[in-house]
Order: C-alpha cells, then structure tokens, then sequence
C-alpha cells in the first residue's frame, strides 16, 4: 500500500532530522559553556559594517577570514535559507542568534543574558581573538561545521524523497494533519505508532525546522516548503 509506504518514509525523515537536530544541539551546548562566549560578540565578527544585519557575503568573508572555514556554496546557502526566517537576503541579528542558542531554556536564557565583554563608545567589528578564548573559537567553528554537515543531510533526504516514486509529499501531510496543521501531538502519535519514543526537546527540534505559529503549529505550506529541494539539483 502506497499510503503505508509514505508513512513508513516520513517516519525515517522524521528521525534522520532527530538525529541531525542532536548533533546541532550538542555543538551549541558544547559553546555555551564557555563563560567568555556571548551573541553580541560573536555577531561583530561578521558585521564588519555594524548594520546589525549580515548578507551572504559578509557571512562568507567572515567564516573565510576570521575563522578559516571556507564552506561550499551549497552549505553556505542552505545555513543561510533556514536562518534567514523572513527571507529578506539577510541575517538579523535575532536570525543569527537562533543559530546558537540551544533548545535547553535555562541554557538559551543565560545565554541570551550574557553581555559583550568588550564594551566602547564606538561599534567595532574585530577577529574572534580579540573577544573569544581559543577553546571557545574551537567550539564556535566545530559549530559552523556541524550546521553545514546537517544542512547537507537534510537536503540529501529532501532529494530522495523527491525522486521516490513510492513517495508523495502531499499525502504524507494528509496522513498525520489535523485540522489543517501539523503539531506536536499529530507527530509524536506518528513516531509511536513506528515504536519511536520522542522526547519533547526532539519534538521541539522537529518543528522548529518548519515554519509554525505560536502554537508550534504547522501548515499544509509550510510542512511542503521544508520538506522539498531547497537547492536545484541535476
């Protein structure tokens, strides 16, 4: 049965993007440890021009200068897409934070209540070395590198879904909505009739990759928009 089969894949993409959201998860906590490690700072690496918004380019320039990572354009584009939330070509500084902070609230809080350490009368931008320890750069790259390797699995499943011909995208949406939209229960009902025993963070984790409402809550278009190709392919 064709429907059996759709839910039997959205299933495994379901738990592919648990596995993938874990290893992000863990990067950030891993940087947030570090007591000398703050948004504010980690920002004017890249905002060289103090506009408080980042292009693709002023991300790339940074990664390329200041931490010695020169991603390719797929992953550069595909952290880009799933950050920049209103689609605007550019990464306000809110945007840019979600890329860091965890899904751990009193971890994203102290994080989020954490000051500049280098304070001035003058905005200026600089190299990690002037804000952060070297342990703490380590970690900052290991977590660019694991939101570029997580970006590519996902897009890798979003291909093959694509081309399965056992696979309909908008089925796999009627299959589990209710309502109209997807939320928490609708897929944590779906991980346990497949035995997948989620916990709430790895719910959490999940919807986070669509686009929802206050509620968590996730639309027809929204569910299609992150379940398909975001990059052209062959």
């Amino acid at each position: 049965m064709i429907e059996e089969s759709v839910r039997e894949q959205l299933v495994d993409s379901m738990m592919q993007i648990i596995d993938q959201e874990r290893m992000i998860e863990g990067s950030k906590l891993a940087l947030a440890g570090h007591a000398d490690f703050n948004l504010f700072d980690a920002f004017r690496i890249f905002d060289v021009m103090g506009r408080g918004c980042l292009t693709l380019s002023e991300l790339y320039n940074g990664l390329v200068k200041h931490l010695g990572l020169v991603p390719s354009q797929d992953e550069l584009e595909l952290f880009f897409q799933r950050y920049d939330r209103d689609m605007d070509g550019s990464l306000r500084f809110t945007e840019f934070c979600d890329a860091f902070i965890p899904l751990d609230p009193h971890i994203g809080q102290v994080l989020n209540g954490r000051q500049s350490m280098h304070r001035a009368d003058v905005y200026m931008s600089g190299p990690p070395e002037q804000y952060f320890l070297p342990i703490t750069i380590m970690d900052l790259k290991e977590l660019f590198r694991t939101h570029f390797r997580v970006e590519v699995l996902a897009e890798d499943m979003r291909v093959q879904l694509e081309r399965n011909p056992l696979f309909e995208l908008p089925m796999a949406f009627q299959l589990i909505e209710r309502r109209g939209k997807i939320g928490y229960q609708e897929v944590r009902n779906t991980l346990e009739m497949r035995g997948v025993m989620a916990a709430d963070r790895d719910l959490t984790a999940i919807l986070n990759k669509f686009e929802h409402d206050t509620q968590g809550n996730v639309a027809k278009t929204a569910f299609l928009a992150e379940m398909l190709p975001k990059l052209p392919h062959k």
